[in-house]
């Protein structure tokens, strides 16, 4: 069984608040990642560095074969740094994300792979040894009720359902204190239209159905099929575990 490591940089700069990845938002795209390759027989680890995990101390300790890191702009070369350590290991090593989807010939030269777009394919192909080094994609997958749940069993989900209290002024501000708060992906691609773009836009989402939607509301309050916005995707299922397993009172959305 292969062994995949999938690694969330993160980086505390007191200095420079503007690049810390503090965050009141779990790695949802690596949590999904995690749980479609588990689901196809993939032993995976999901490395949560703004949790407080020990990239480096993690990587060896867990020897996987293939390590996956995504990236955004400002953590880019915090990235890099995990990747360049990774193939030093003489480990195959992944980007994704947006920074390495849009400049990938950057990110080559410190990884192996760049996957450009959805990760899940793409990841499961890498680890099967069906994947050359370079640019990798995958049909987007169009049904996204095959996708899991997120793997919320291998970060650490409280420090995130707890995080009303701890950054105050973060996405949760408007729960009250106390309260337990979660995000939700219900849908993929941009909510804006072409015209917003200028390019293709988004892909899966319908833009009419944004409008008017609240950014989280009291899950305790409704049944859970009416705060679904993208019927037969999954979301209320998704909502129903997290306020089953983890006592979620209020839910945003992604």
């Amino acid at each position: 069984m292969p062994r995949v490591a999938l690694v969330n940089p993160g980086v505390v700069d007191v200095e420079n608040s503007w690049l810390s990845s503090v965050t009141d938002s779990p790695p949802l795209g690596l949590m999904i990642i995690a749980a479609f390759l588990e689901k196809n027989g993939v032993e995976v680890n999901i490395i949560d560095e703004p949790a407080g995990d020990d990239v480096a101390r993690q990587i060896t300790a867990f020897s996987p074969d293939v390590v996956g890191i995504g990236s955004v702009t400002r953590l880019v070369r915090h990235a890099y740094e995990h990747a360049d350590f990774c193939r030093s290991k003489g480990i195959l090593t992944v980007m994704g994300g947006p920074h390495p989807s849009a400049l990938p010939q950057e990110a080559l030269g410190h990884c192996d792979i760049v996957v450009q777009g959805e990760g899940e394919r793409a990841l499961h192909d890498i680890a099967g040894g069906l994947a050359r080094p370079g640019v990798v994609s995958r049909p987007y997958i169009e049904n996204i009720d095959e996708l899991p749940a997120p793997a919320w069993h291998m970060i650490n989900a409280d420090l995130y359902i707890t995080s009303r209290d701890r950054l105050p002024q973060g996405r949760y501000f408007y729960a009250p204190k106390d309260s337990r708060c979660a995000s939700i992906i219900t849908t993929r691609g941009c909510f804006h239209d072409r015209q917003s773009h200028g390019d293709e836009g988004g892909h899966r989402h319908d833009p009419a159905v944004h409008q008017g939607q609240p950014q989280g509301r009291p899950a305790g309050d409704h049944d859970p099929a009416d705060i679904d916005p993208f019927p037969g995707h999954g979301a209320a299922a998704h909502v129903r575990r997290e306020e089953s397993d983890f006592g979620v009172s209020y839910l945003g959305r992604l």
